[in-house]
């Protein structure tokens, strides 16, 4: 089981300052300006374990302006996020539903009906 972050409301990802600070002397880069570390926080991968230790700690403090950051499981270690409007979801090779390509084309052909 793997932990990733994501942003569970309308919005948009983001860490609070409270959070970013945080991981920002966790990972030893404190002393960077404020504007630099709003920057840098959209490289770290979700999947991170700083980033998730961060997040389960302050819980609802860890969430930027327009974010709800939630810490979800998942099982083995490939995922997407998927967003739409900032609002994200998780998508694993488990949870994706796949169409196969049928086996023998000639059984599911159908032939156009012809009019006389």
């Amino acid at each position: 089981m793997n932990k990733i972050v994501i942003n569970t409301c309308y919005g948009g990802f983001g860490l609070s300052e409270r959070a970013l600070k945080a991981l920002a002397l966790i990972k030893g880069m404190a002393e960077e300006s404020p504007e630099r570390l709003r920057v840098w926080q959209y490289s770290i991968p979700r999947y991170d374990h700083d980033l998730v230790e961060v997040v389960e700690q302050l819980g609802a403090e860890a969430s930027g302006d327009s974010a709800n950051l939630e810490v979800v499981t998942i099982e083995g270690c490939h995922f997407r996020i998927k967003e739409y409007d900032g609002y994200e979801s998780v998508e694993t090779p488990n949870t994706i539903r796949w169409e196969d390509v049928g086996l023998d084309p000639v059984e599911t052909y159908r032939p156009p009906i012809e009019n006389d």
